[in-house]
């Protein structure tokens, strides 16, 4: 019971809330408001963050295990002016995740497969700073 003391009918109606019963689609990108064209100061940031974000999200909804990884991977990756990016550990530590993602990937689509998809997880984690900069900073709304 969801690790509290519930009344039976409130229990019934959180476990209706959390079904995925399929009735209804899940929203999109496009279905947001905040992403209603132009949203951004340019069109250039719109579209960079759009490729960002539907590119990382492509990989991820692959596999629940590289879901997890780059969750790794995006907590330990600091960017140039993080107080933590010369901190040897996280960086240690972030290239170790980076290793088991090309491993993990190696294991299931071979070598070549697996360095393009790392490369490209690599890549998108480090877009990810520049949207989070548009987002928070370059909206016009």
């Amino acid at each position: 019971n969801f690790g509290y003391k519930l009344e039976n009918e409130t229990e019934e109606r959180v476990r209706e809330a959390m079904q995925d019963n399929g009735s209804s689609p899940p929203l999109t990108y496009e279905d947001s408001h905040i992403f209603q064209s132009p949203w951004c100061q340019s069109e250039e940031d719109e579209i960079f963050y759009k490729e960002t974000i539907f590119g990382i999200g492509k990989i991820a909804h692959s596999d629940f295990l590289i879901r997890g990884l780059i969750s790794l991977l995006l907590l330990t990756t600091q960017p140039q002016e993080s107080p933590y990016h010369k901190r040897k550990n996280i960086r240690k530590l972030s290239k170790q995740i980076t290793t088991l993602i090309y491993r993990y990937l190696a294991s299931k689509v071979g070598n070549k497969e697996a360095s393009l998809t790392s490369g490209k997880i690599i890549q998108y984690v480090q877009n990810l700073y520049r949207c989070a900069d548009i987002f928070e900073n370059r909206r016009l709304n």
